[in-house]
């Protein structure tokens, strides 16, 4: 919602409590994280792409989504996180996420420039030709796709995220003796309560995802960040009401 005021239908079922000790701070600013972006991350990214303790993920795309997953992975322990962006900025906030977020100060994580195309080559290098338990496509783009058709392990799980404006292929020929599995769809909000609880206590560095805060007055200069975020090291973006 991006306006001063919204009208929100039966908000008695939508809406979350939050305590009077952190209006006005910080973390109230990172559950504004758990209305859309933390929730999408968590159950299409992970839940959908039927995550299980121990599984090897890899992220393809780390914009705010694919941070988003990767933040919320830390309950379920994975073996090994793949970073894969072009953006340096957004590979450094993976790994300094990593350090701050609950369950994967341990992990290891392999952040990968793919600049020159060779992602695809350095997963499977890493992990010995078989690839990864789970993909999460969160870049919304065709060539986003494509490694992860190149990446999933047999028996794997390739999740979208990514919002396509483009056709892509599926690879049919080359996929379908692979066994994998493929889910896409929109944020379903269940998670939410535990969301909010886990940036309460600390367990998600939900703040983090906000790289910029611009007042409601200047609402197309936020627009401007968010077009040009390589430029601006944008991540999300918070709006500030500064006109009531």
């Amino acid at each position: 919602m991006q306006g001063t005021h919204a009208r929100i239908p039966h908000a008695d079922y939508s809406t979350q409590t939050i305590p009077e000790e952190v209006w006005d701070t910080e973390v109230e600013d990172a559950l504004v994280m758990c209305s859309d972006i933390l929730p999408t991350g968590l159950e299409v990214g992970l839940i959908d792409g039927a995550i299980q303790l121990g599984m090897s993920i890899a992220i393809v795309g780390v914009g705010p989504v694919g941070l988003a997953s990767l933040i919320t992975s830390g309950s379920y322990q994975p073996r090994e996180l793949f970073v894969i962006d072009t953006n340096k900025h957004r590979l450094d906030t993976s790994l300094e996420l990593m350090n701050t977020t609950a369950g994967l100060t341990d992990v290891p994580l392999h952040a990968i420039d793919n600049t020159t195309g060779s992602a695809v080559e350095e997963v499977m290098s890493l992990t010995q030709g078989h690839g990864v338990d789970l993909v999460v496509e969160a870049i919304g783009v065709p060539a986003g796709w494509y490694i992860c058709q190149d990446i999933v392990k047999a028996g794997g799980h390739i999740a979208m995220l990514g919002v396509h404006g483009k056709s892509a292929t599926i690879n049919l020929e080359r996929m379908w003796h692979r066994n994998f599995r493929f889910s896409a769809g929109l944020v379903h909000g269940y998670t939410i309560p535990m969301l909010v609880d886990k940036v309460l206590n600390d367990e998600i560095p939900a703040q983090k995802l906000i790289s910029h805060r611009v007042p409601m007055s200047k609402v197309s200069h936020a627009y401007k960040l968010f077009s040009n975020a390589a430029q601006h090291q944008t991540l999300k973006v918070l709006l500030e009401n500064d006109l009531s």
